[in-house]
């Protein structure tokens, strides 16, 4: 069996693993399972879940705020006549709250993994089965 420790001991050894690939050493070889070792601790401590299911708690202030009236641009008319149209029907006529969902990245709160947030609306439709008796996908 190969042991890394005693090949890093007398020195760095490159070897390719494929033409077009990055040259893998002994020292990244030896990174790299570091890594995944304290994936493993982690998910066996219960703080992450590499492969587990997303959590999606449901939040009925998951809205969205999209215009009543949306204005369609056509072939002739230009990018910015378009946004400047849309802005002003925007402000004549105003928005409405739709549901909504977001994904919360959990490293930013000291957390790890991903949270996504929906709308009790959303969530009923993603449990509900369709005619098939499949869940959309």
């Amino acid at each position: 069996m190969l042991n890394l420790e005693d090949l890093m001991a007398r020195g760095n050894y490159a070897s390719t693993t494929a033409t077009t690939g990055p040259t893998l050493t002994a020292s990244g070889l030896i990174k790299q399972m570091q890594r995944v070792r304290r994936m493993i601790d982690l998910a066996e401590a219960g703080r992450i879940a590499p492969s587990g299911p997303l959590q999606v708690p449901e939040s009925p202030m998951a809205l969205q705020a999209v215009p009543v009236k949306r204005h369609k641009k056509r072939r002739n008319q230009t990018e910015a006549y378009h946004l400047r149209v849309q802005k002003k029907w925007t402000k004549r006529h105003g928005t409405k709250q739709v549901p909504a969902a977001y994904m919360i990245d959990n490293s930013v709160i000291g957390g790890y993994g991903q949270t996504l947030v929906a709308h009790p609306s959303i969530v009923a439709r993603l449990k509900a089965p369709n005619e098939k008796g499949n869940r959309p996908a």
